[in-house]
C-alpha cells in the first residue's frame, strides 16, 4: 500500500492529494493516514462522496481542524500525527511507500517538531546514517542536495567529501533504479562561482575536487566540481544523468523552473519509498480550488514506479 499523508491541514496539501489518490491509476493500492475529518473536508470541497475515502488514520478530537488558509497549531499538530501514523505502518510493513502532502516548517517548529523538514524527520525516524534530497521530474533532470534545510552561511562548513561521496552513491542507485541499463553520469557543482576559479574566489571548491576523486575511486562516473551556473545546462542537454549540488537553492532553482509543475521531492536511502510534491502549503490559495495538483499525481506515480522496480513488476 502507498499511504498520502494530507501535509498542513489549512494548505493545499488535502485537496491535491486526494485529487492524486481520485486520479490515480486503477493498480494503486492507496490509503489516506492521518485524522479523517481533514480528507472528508476536503472531499467536501471537491464535491467527492467522504464515504468512499480509504481511510486509515486515526481522528483526534482534542485537536481542532483548521479552516483553510488559516494555520495553527493544531493543524501542525494533526499534520505531525498523520507522519507518524504512516511511519507506522510503513516499520510494521502494512505500508511501503509514503507521499507526504506539504507542511509549514514554521508551524510544525512551534508545534515542538524536531527537524527542519520531512526529510530529517524521516531519516531519523528509519535510524538510517545518510539519505539524500533528490529532485526529480521522473524522467531524466535528477538533482540531489548534499545539504539541505540549513542558512546559506552554514554551507561551506558543512562540506564534507566522504558524505558528498555517500551522496554520489545514493544519487547514482536512484537513478539506476529508475533506468538499470543506463551507465550514470554524475555533474557536481561547485560550491563558489566558476567553481571557484583555481582559488581566486574561494577554497572550498578543492573539497568538492576531493570527493568527486574519491566517488571516481569507488567506480562512479562522476564530474566536477563543475561551475553551478552552467552545469545544469549538462543536465538538460544529457551531458550528465544527475547532478549534485551544495545547498538547497543551488538544486531547487534550476530545477523548479523547468518542472514547478509536476516535480518530486524524493527521499533517497530509506528503507521504504518516500515522495512529495514539490511546493509548499500555499496557504494564501488553499480552499479556493485552485491549486493545482499535477505535482501531486507526479508525486504517487514516482512512488508507483519505484516499487514497481523494488518488487521486480
Amino acid at each position: 500500500m502507498i499511504l498520502l499523508t494530507p501535509g498542513d491541514p489549512a494548505g493545499i496539501g488535502p485537496e491535491v492529494m486526494l485529487v492524486a489518490w481520485r486520479d490515480r491509476g486503477p493498480d494503486v493500492d492507496a490509503g489516506l493516514a492521518g485524522d479523517p475529518r481533514i480528507w472528508s473536508r476536503a472531499a467536501e470541497r471537491l464535491k467527492m462522496d467522504p464515504s468512499v475515502l480509504p481511510l486509515v488514520g486515526r481522528p483526534d478530537d482534542q485537536l481542532s481542524v483548521p479552516d483553510p488558509g488559516a494555520p495553527t497549531l493544531d493543524g501542525a499538530r494533526l499534520a505531525w500525527q498523520a507522519l507518524d501514523e504512516a511511519l507506522e505502518m510503513a516499520a510494521n510493513r502494512s505500508a511501503a511507500a509514503i507521499v507526504t502532502g506539504p507542511i509549514s516548517k514554521k508551524h510544525m517548529t512551534e508545534a515542538g517538531f524536531p527537524h527542519a523538514g520531512h526529510t530529517e524527520y524521516l531519516a531519523s525516524a528509519a535510524g538510517v546514517p545518510r539519505v539524500l534530497m533528490v529532485m526529480s521530474d521522473g524522467d531524466r533532470f535528477h538533482v540531489g542536495l548534499h545539504t539541505v534545510h540549513v542558512p546559506l552561511r552554514q554551507v561551506p562548513d558543512m562540506l564534507d567529501e566522504n558524505l558528498m561521496v555517500q551522496d554520489l552513491q545514493l544519487l547514482q542507485g536512484f537513478v539506476s533504479s529508475l533506468y538499470p541499463s543506463v551507465a550514470v553520469r554524475l555533474g557536481v557543482c561547485g560550491l563558489n562561482p566558476h567553481a571557484g576559479e583555481g582559488g581566486l574566489l574561494g577554497t572550498e571548491d578543492t573539497i568538492v575536487d576531493r570527493a568527486v576523486q574519491l566517488a571516481m575511486s569507488h567506480g562512479l562516473d562522476a564530474t566536477g566540481p563543475v561551475p553551478g551556473d552552467t552545469v545544469f545546462a549538462g543536465l538538460r542537454d544529457g551531458q550528465f544523468d544527475a547532478v549534485l549540488a551544495m545547498y538547497h537553492d543551488q538544486g531547487l532553482a534550476p530545477f523548479k523552473v523547468l518542472h514547478f509543475d509536476k516535480g518530486v521531492n524524493v527521499t533517497v536511502g530509506l528503507p521504504w519509498v518516500r515522495t512529495s510534491p514539490d511546493h509548499g502549503t500555499a496557504f494564501d490559495i488553499a480552499g479556493t480550488g485552485s491549486a493545482n495538483p499535477d505535482s501531486a499525481r507526479a508525486a504517487l506515480e514516482l512512488a508507483r514506479r519505484l516499487l514497481a522496480v523494488s518488487s521486480g513488476g
